[in-house]
C-alpha cells in the first residue's frame, strides 16, 4: 500500500522563497493549517517519547 506524500511545514517554506516573495510577502507568511497542525503533531509524539526516526528528521 503507497502512503500519500505528506507536504512538510520546511517545503511550504521552501517554495514561498524559492519565488522570490517580497518583504511584505514575508512579513504575511503563515504556514499552511494543514502544516501547523502536523507540526504540532510531531511536537506532541516528540514530548511523549514516540517520534518515528523519519519524523524526528522532518
Amino acid at each position: 500500500m503507497s502512503q500519500v506524500p505528506v507536504m512538510r511545514a520546511y517545503d511550504e517554506v521552501i517554495d514561498f522563497f524559492a519565488h522570490g516573495p517580497t518583504r511584505d510577502e514575508i512579513a504575511g507568511f503563515r504556514l499552511s493549517d494543514a502544516a501547523v497542525a502536523r507540526v504540532r503533531e510531531l511536537l506532541l509524539k516528540n514530548s511523549a517519547g514516540t517520534l518515528a526516526l523519519d519524523e524526528a528528521e522532518e
